[in-house]
């Protein structure tokens, strides 16, 4: 199963995020999430790759 988000931390404060992310993660499924704001994404550590898009491209991102 696949599972896409968009902007899915953008409104949430950090506890709720983890907590987010926790769930999805126990869900054993890949998941695609999207934001502006990678920092909101740091809960999540090394269980992630992170990807930028720019100009018609994608690339893998440090973090």
């Amino acid at each position: 199963p696949l599972l896409l988000l968009d902007e899915v931390a953008a409104h949430l404060d950090e506890r709720r995020r983890a907590a987010l992310f926790d769930a999805i993660g126990d869900l054993g499924v890949q998941a695609w999430m999207t934001g502006a704001d990678c920092g909101l994404f740091s809960a999540l550590g090394g269980r992630a790759q992170y990807f930028t898009a720019a100009r018609g491209s994608i690339r893998e991102a440090a973090h």
